[in-house]
């Protein structure tokens, strides 16, 4: 029997070993999955359970579910707005954060123009950008 508990408890008994917290309740969250979860569905009593490993996983089940994706979605529009306030007059986003030792790479310094904040921000508006365009019909190169 204790076995079937170490396969299944193991991070949280190594966790404690460690002289660290307790891990908070996490409902239907996963540290390293996202989404991860049970979701409610149309109809009664009708749900879904849905996990993604790997960012193709992510693009998969995004695939499966088809448009409208949710990027499209035009509740999103106020935050891309804010996003593209964000950009200076070069055409870069500026780091906002001190992440200065806390990454495995350098962060370039706060208030400066940063390429990897830059690079996540183009990323994100694409993909805004593709998934509205699929929406409409277009085709996405």
């Amino acid at each position: 029997m204790w076995e079937a508990m170490l396969s299944t408890g193991v991070e949280g008994w190594i966790n404690h070993a460690l002289g660290n917290p307790p891990y908070a309740p996490m409902a239907n969250r996963h540290p390293t999955l996202a989404p991860h979860g049970v979701y409610r569905c149309v109809g009664h009593d009708e749900w879904v359970a849905l996990a993604a490993e790997s960012p193709a996983q992510w693009q998969a089940l995004c695939r499966a579910l088809g448009p409208p994706a949710p990027a499209a979605d035009p509740r999103l529009d106020r935050a891309v707005g804010w996003l593209l306030e964000q950009q200076d007059a070069t055409g870069r986003w500026a780091n906002r954060y001190p992440y200065a030792g806390k990454l495995i790479v350098d962060i370039d310094a706060p208030g400066r123009p940063s390429k990897w904040v830059t690079l996540r921000a183009c990323r994100v508006l694409k993909a805004v950008d593709e998934a509205r365009d699929r929406v409409r019909g277009g085709s996405v190169a």
